[in-house]
């Protein structure tokens, strides 16, 4: 089944165009792990998907959405606790005021414990380091049973060993409950280490001006004619 499906999609900023009739597809249970250098195009095609930007050009197709931005797009100058930030993420867009129920309040829980969180539940976030926070945020995003998760960067700050766990998270959600993830990333050489083997490997696409100029899998990457 098809989490994610994109049909040339074209983004522009002025009369740039950053994203020049992109199509791809993500399939349930599937990393894809999206590559590029600076001004590729890469972080806009997320916001794109995501509704963030305007499309000049363009189809995007998917469900709920789980989406953790890079750390300098997270803003912590509000007055919410940790858990506070967490526990928001099992809201569905529409529902109006947040009534938390028992299961959201466990599922909150579960993910602040799996990113070793649960000692700083009632700290604000304001106090928070950067990685401190981009725990918080990937945590927020794993707990809303979302069936797509679009990550920017999202090991930014994670010592190795906070890394490592990520990778068993989005593994577990990708094998049991079917996740589909995004992700746009530097280090692939890190992807080839936790999630570059088995039935549950990556695949990448590189983004070279806006384009997408490959796509298959992962270690197919840099061979000739890729």
């Amino acid at each position: 089944m098809t989490a994610l499906r994109l049909e040339d999609i074209t983004v522009r900023y002025g009369g740039t165009v950053a994203v020049d009739g992109v199509s791809l597809a993500v399939e349930e249970g599937e990393l894809l792990c999206v590559v590029g250098s600076n001004g590729s195009g890469k972080s806009t095609l997320l916001r794109g998907i995501l509704g963030l930007v305007p499309l000049a050009g363009g189809k995007v197709e998917r469900g709920r959405t789980a989406y953790v931005p890079q750390a300098e797009d997270s803003s912590r100058d509000f007055p919410a606790t940790v858990w506070e930030v967490v526990l928001t993420g099992t809201q569905r867009p529409g529902w109006g005021l947040p009534l938390y129920s028992r299961s959201n309040k466990r599922a909150a829980a579960k993910a602040l414990a799996g990113l070793g969180l649960t000692r700083l539940a009632r700290q604000g976030v304001g106090t928070l380091s950067g990685g401190q926070m981009r725990r918080v945020l990937l945590a927020r995003a794993l707990c809303g049973h979302a069936g797509l998760l679009l990550l920017d960067e999202p090991c930014t700050g994670l010592d190795p060993a906070m890394r490592r766990v990520l990778y068993d998270l989005l593994g577990r959600l990708r094998r049991d409950e079917g996740t589909a993830v995004l992700m746009v990333t530097h280090d692939l050489d890190e992807v080839r280490a936790f999630a570059g083997q088995g039935p549950l490997a990556a695949r990448v696409a590189v983004m070279e001006h806006g384009r997408l100029a490959f796509t298959g899998p992962l270690g197919d990457h840099g061979k000739e004619g890729a």
